[in-house]
């Protein structure tokens, strides 16, 4: 149960924070809304759930797709994505 609990407060959070950032586009409030998609992207994946952890990198790339930055941070935390015709599929491992 705990585990459950975890995961239903991270999407929670996450709903909240993408309120946030529809009510008030502010930098500080995109960058909140990156780090929370990436967190919870890499807690579905720790999960087993790698289709939906490939949908969330997959918007997450969306959130600045100019900043280059952010791209090799989402790589990064990905190894080997770009060796990968579809990066967010790869398998774990």
């Amino acid at each position: 149960m705990p585990a459950l609990a975890a995961k239903e407060s991270f999407q929670q959070a996450l709903e909240l924070v993408k309120q946030l950032h529809k009510a008030s586009p502010a930098p500080i409030n995109l960058e909140l809304l990156k780090t929370v998609s990436l967190e919870r992207a890499m807690q579905l994946r720790g999960q087993g759930y790698n289709r939906d952890a490939a949908t969330m990198l997959e918007v997450a790339s969306r959130l600045d797709e100019k900043n280059v930055a952010w791209q090799g941070k989402l790589a990064a935390r990905w190894p080997g994505a770009a060796m990968w015709p579809e990066p967010w599929l790869l398998p774990i491992g």
